[in-house]
């Protein structure tokens, strides 16, 4: 149990860390880029993104707290899904924590609603939600109570064993 939750602290530390990060160089952008609004907007993109798409910028940062805060959502995608592409897994994890369309077309680059919905059918089909009463929301709102309801079973269980 203590691993857990050493593990889950410094996973927190870690995204934490990369928010601070990120805000204070969105501030020093903002600080530098003056009145040149080019500038600025490609000094923010670096920081929101990195440039290789890996573990660094917000988005990923985001994707670590949203694993945290959901129960471990993108690791259970990752290990359940493995078609999910990395994208696809961090738009799991950006529904999850109700980001709207809107925002997730900006943040993975969609020139188009239309792009993004079609991008959420992939997602839907890899997960084989066929049911279209199902919304992708509800399905992974499902998935995170799963993994809600087993920590809290693996915690008594740790709790109960501990106690005899």
């Amino acid at each position: 149990m203590r691993e857990y939750i050493d593990a889950g602290e410094r996973v927190s530390r870690e995204a934490v860390e990369g928010v601070i990060g990120i805000t204070r160089e969105i501030l020093d952008n903002l600080a530098i880029s003056g009145d040149n609004p080019q500038l600025l907007a490609r000094k923010l993109k670096r920081a929101i993104f990195s440039t290789d798409r890996d573990d660094r910028g917000l988005v990923a940062s985001v994707e670590k707290l949203a694993d945290f805060y959901y129960f471990g959502i993108a690791g259970y995608l990752r290990e359940n899904c493995p078609s999910l592409s990395d994208d696809e897994v961090r738009m799991c994890c950006f529904i999850c924590m109700n980001l709207p369309n809107h925002s997730l077309q900006y943040l993975f680059g969609y020139g188009s609603t239309a792009y993004l919905y079609n991008q959420r059918s992939k997602i839907r089909h890899k997960l084989g939600i066929d049911d279209p009463d199902i919304t992708l929301e509800r399905y992974l709102e499902g998935i995170v109570e799963r993994l809600r309801q087993e920590k809290e079973a693996e915690e008594n269980f740790s709790f109960n064993k501990r106690n005899f």
